[in-house]
């Protein structure tokens, strides 16, 4: 279904983008603190000479660990004594929020030809790694920046410099220096996942949605979770791919379940799914999801209802442009049993319909127009399309009782259009009596 600006008698009603706010809330749950080196074990292993190796470590939640072998060595004969000491190491584990998690250890240990082990490297890059562990995020950017210009292309520097502009909440820079950086490694997937889910949105925001389809689907790659799918179907709604945003949504409200996610969040995110689904043409599962998003939170009555309302307000739409009026105010009839909140404006809108053919359906006008106005007794439009249809049916004394009604609902709304046409109509009629 093409995605069209509601017709002229919706007045104030739009169409409503998703939000970030779901997005916003899982971040602020899932900052990621990678494992620590707690305290370096020893080894009684021989030293053969200076070298560097990197061993690999799987710290699990409680802090026991798994030592899993090297991951590259610049002296072989240093291996088991590198092997020991991290065996007899131990480690502080990962978090995610206020939960440890399970995740890789990179140990790198530097030998001397002495004999002496330290895990600490003496690079500049590694200088820049220790600035990011220690919360110094202004100063690491503003040195691997300057080692990059230096160095330019280096992928660990691009790396570090992504995790600097991600916690200094450059999401757009991190992006795209983690897009230069290369692999992630695993301890710092989530960091950049949550940077190119909040650069999703960001591009979405701005219009640019190629851009923030392809950093969403960048974010889902590193981390599946609730807060990346939300950001991907936000993007993709941006992007008008309504059935892939309905679909990735989808996803993000069944994660939030097994995530736990707030209710509130769920609402949010039950309604960007409400739209995307709209606009997808698929109005049954928007009606669905429309009815569960109220349920976890009644506050979201009032957005669901506009996304609803609107679906109907542009069927009609498309009806009016053919001249369809008749068929026009049967959508808008579907729409006020479907939408019982906006029942009154749809019975309205329905009755104004049936008054717009070459040969007016005078009967269902006043009928639609009743009911409006026993779901609203303040309903001015209701008023206006009872009385043009008595008055075509040469009532006319009754005609000009309710357009005195219309014209009092009119401007007590403010609505000087309508008010207009309604003194217009009275004029006409008050000269053919």
């Amino acid at each position: 279904m093409k995605r069209t600006a509601p017709i002229a008698l919706l007045c104030v009603l739009a169409i409503l983008a998703p939000t970030a706010a779901a997005l916003a809330a899982d971040a602020s749950t899932n900052y990621y603190t990678p494992p620590k080196l707690l305290r370096r074990g020893t080894s009684t292993a021989a030293i053969n000479g200076a070298g560097t190796v990197m061993v690999k470590v799987l710290v699990n939640k409680d802090g026991t660990f798994k030592v899993q072998g090297i991951l590259s060595s610049t002296n072989h004969g240093d291996d088991k004594a590198a092997l020991e000491i991290a065996s007899s190491s131990t480690y502080r584990p990962a978090k995610k929020g206020n939960k440890p998690q399970t995740a890789f250890y990179d140990f790198r240990l530097s030998f001397t030809s002495s004999g002496a082990a330290t895990e600490v490297d003496q690079s500049e890059l590694g200088q820049i790694d220790r600035m990011i562990h220690v919360g110094n995020f202004s100063g690491a950017k503003t040195k691997v920046e300057a080692y990059l210009q230096a160095h330019p292309g280096d992928a660990r520097a691009e790396v570090d410099l992504g995790l600097a502009d991600s916690f200094l909440n450059d999401f757009e820079g991190a992006a795209a220096a983690f897009d230069k950086g290369g692999p992630i490694p695993q301890n710092y997937r989530a960091v950049a996942g949550k940077s190119y889910a909040e650069a999703a949105v960001t591009f979405a925001k701005a219009k640019d949605g190629k851009s923030a389809v392809a950093a969403g689907r960048k974010a889902v790659d590193l981390v599946p979770s609730f807060g990346t799918y939300n950001a991907l179907g936000y993007a993709e709604f941006a992007a008008a791919d309504y059935t892939a945003s309905a679909a990735d949504l989808e996803k993000a409200r069944g994660l939030a379940v097994t995530e736990k996610v707030s209710d509130q969040t769920r609402a949010l995110v039950d309604t960007n799914l409400t739209a995307a689904y709209v606009d997808a043409g698929n109005i049954d599962a928007a009606r669905k999801v429309g009815a569960e998003a109220k349920q976890l939170d009644p506050s979201a009555a009032k957005q669901v209802d506009v996304i609803l309302t609107n679906y109907f307000g542009n069927q009609a739409r498309d009806l009016f442009a053919v001249k369809k009026f008749a068929e026009a105010a049967a959508v808008f009839e579907q729409g006020a049993t479907a939408v019982p909140a906006s029942a009154s404006f749809l019975y309205a809108q329905a009755a104004k319909a049936y008054l717009f053919a070459d040969h007016p359906d005078n009967l269902k006008a006043k009928a639609d127009a009743d009911q409006a106005i026993a779901l609203d007794p303040a309903n001015g439009l209701a008023y206006y399309a009872a009385a043009i249809s008595l008055a075509n049916q040469g009532k006319t004394k009754d005609a000009l009782d309710l357009l005195k009604k219309a014209d009092d609902a009119a401007k007590k709304a403010g609505d000087a259009d309508l008010s207009a046409q309604v003194q217009t109509a009275m004029k006409r009629l008050s000269g053919a009596k």
